[in-house]
Parts: structure tokens; sequence; C-alpha cells
């Protein structure tokens, strides 16, 4: 299986173990750098390291160790008795041992991804390059990789954050539809959302009321509820409605009111609403970012990356803790209008504070 084409013991001790040295440096670099130069940097034994190396006329022992602040090489003779006599043992009963094979007679106290030691015939002076590389192989792709991998999964996984997990039913099941389907041509087919906010009632934006407006749940379109209208500012654009019966129907908790004042950008959130409702439509949650911020009116808009789209006015929006910290209020037309304008935008939920007395 092998042969030993390549000579290597010769001179002093020094100097063959520079040339082991270099010969075990150069092979792991020159193997990253071939097969995965994305680690080549998290390599050990690039820089610094101790070599420890015993020979006789039948056998050879390498043993190399790193530190993470070892930045020079240390060249030094092998004297551990242990080391010298488990390498003559495992020599007898294999006369080429694997890695796996050396793995099990030496343990982690000598094999790690920091410590990697062979044992290796010598014939008249000569090793097998070829064992040596094999069993080298073998200790970085089955010791020094994994872990090496691993933190890097997690690296990643720790820079990009985790997708929020919304409360989907919750959200929709205390998310409604306005509809105006009176005869006051002025006024007829106008639509919004509105939602059930605990502690609060029913909220949805001013301009989307009119004086025939309607609400109802999409899952029991035949059942209608007029509103009342009990508090409205159209500077802010916010209305807070009362709807009789509603909350009972429908044994609604309502949604959590969070707060817009610690919002950053590229925060997560969700554009929940009604855009141009019609039959079947089930809604739509729009997941996003927050992308900006707009003064209007002396309150700090929010600007997100999700579409808004005429009929989500009114719709909350829920942040990654599953809180309404805003209200959708401007965007497009039409879903095809959305690339034409930056102007999707939320009133924060703190602005209610103005409306309530």
């Amino acid at each position: 299986m092998y042969t030993c084409d390549y000579k290597i013991i010769e001179g002093s001790l020094n100097d063959i173990n520079t040339k082991l040295s270099c010969l075990f440096r150069s092979r792991i670099y020159n193997l990253t750098l071939e097969q995965l130069p994305q680690y080549l940097n998290e390599m050990p034994f690039l820089k610094g390291k101790c070599i420890e190396i015993y020979y006789d006329e039948k056998m050879l022992v390498f043993h190399a160790t790193y530190g993470i602040h070892m930045s020079a090489t240390f060249l030094n003779e092998l004297k551990s008795t242990e080391i010298i006599e488990t390498a003559n043992n495992i020599l007898q009963e294999n006369h080429f041992p694997s890695f796996d094979q050396l793995n099990v007679a030496f343990g982690d106290k000598y094999i790690s991804p920091n410590s990697f030691i062979i044992a290796t015939p010598l014939y008249e002076q000569a090793l097998s390059p070829k064992h040596f590389d094999d069993v080298l192989i073998d200790w970085l792709n089955t010791v020094v990789l994994p872990p090496i991998i691993e933190n890097n999964r997690r690296r990643v996984l720790d820079a990009i954050p985790t997708p929020p997990q919304f409360d989907i039913d919750t959200i929709f099941k205390n998310l409604f539809v306005l509809d105006d389907t009176s005869d006051d041509l002025e006024n007829m087919g106008k639509q919004g959302t509105c939602f059930y906010i605990e502690g609060i009632g029913f909220v949805t934006c001013e301009h989307v009321l009119t004086p025939n407006m309607q609400c109802f749940h999409p899952q029991n379109i035949q059942k209608r509820y007029d509103i009342e209208v009990i508090a409205r500012n159209a500077d802010i654009d916010l209305a807070i409605l009362r709807i009789d019966n509603l909350v009972e129907d429908l044994k609604l908790n309502g949604l959590s009111k969070g707060t817009a004042d610690n919002v950053e950008l590229m925060d997560h959130i969700a554009v929940v609403g009604f855009p141009n409702y019609s039959l079947g439509d089930t809604g739509i949650l729009s997941p996003g970012l927050v992308i900006g911020f707009r003064p209007r009116h002396g309150l700090r808009r929010l600007l997100v990356n999700a579409s808004i789209i005429s009929g989500n006015s009114g719709g909350p929006i829920i942040d990654s803790e599953n809180n309404v910290i805003g209200v959708a209020v401007t965007g497009a037309d039409c879903s095809e209008l959305t690339d034409q304008t930056e102007n999707h935008g939320v009133i924060p939920i703190d602005a209610l504070q103005y409306l309530i007395k």
C-alpha cells in the first residue's frame, strides 16, 4: 500500500525536525488553499507551533502542538516514554497505522484540533510520505474542520437576525374589513382595515371613514356591524371606534399595544390588512423592515419596505414581539404601483394618546 520513496531522515536531529516541520506546515497550507481557502486563516499550525520528533532505526514519531498565542516555531526532541511506548506497540500491530488506529491508541490527550501525532515506520532512514499525508488529511477532515465549520455556522447565524415568528391566528382574528356599500356615489366602495387592540378598542385611520362605513370579519361576511366613532383626529389620521357586540360575538382578546419609540432602522415588522378587499380574500401579512423615518404633524412616522396598498390603511403594523407599534396610513393605489412610491408610511401607535381622554 505504501512505498518508502522519500528519504528525509538525514542530517542532525534539528535538521530532520526542520524538514518535517516544513513538510507538515506546507501540506496543511496547500491542502487548505486547494480545497477550503475560506478557512485558511483559521487553520492551526500555520504560524507558531511546537514540534517534537523521535526516531530510531525502525520508526519515527512526529508530534505537533499548537497554542492560540504561539507566533514562533519550537523544535525539540520527543522524550515522552508514554508516547514512544505507545508508538512501538501500535507499529507492531499495524505496519502503517491509519489515523483511526492512531486516534484509538493515543486518544484525546495527543490528538485534537491543536495536537497532531503520527507514528510511521522507517526503512533505511526513509519514510513513506503517502502514509504521512493520509494520516494528516484524515486528521484535518475528522478533527480540525468540524469545529471550524461549526464556529463559522454560528458566526453567520449570529450575524443574521432571526426572523420573527408572527402569531398569525391572533392577528387575523382581531383584523376586520371596513366597507361602504351605500348608494353614496362619493364614498361607495371605499374600504379600509381596522383592528381590535386590548384596552383601547377598534383602531383605524381617520381618512378611511365614511358616514355609512360598516365593519365585518372576512370569515363571516354576512354579519355586518355598524361603527361608532368615539375619537378621531384628521391631522394625526387616527380614529378609535366602538363596534357593539363584535367583541362578544367573536370572543376577542385583542392585540397587544407596543411602542414605536424604540424602533430602529432595519427592525423587523409586518404590515397586515385587506388591500383592495374582494370576496374570498384572507387578508395579507407582509413581513418587512423599517427603512426610514419621516416627520409629519409632529410625529415620527415609520417608513417600511413592505408594501402598503389602498385598503391596507388602518391596519396594524406588528413588531417582532407580536405587539402593535403602528398603523398603516400611506402607500400605493394598487400592487402594480407599489414601486412608484417610497412613502409606505406608518403612524406610530403611541399617537393614540392624543385621542384618548
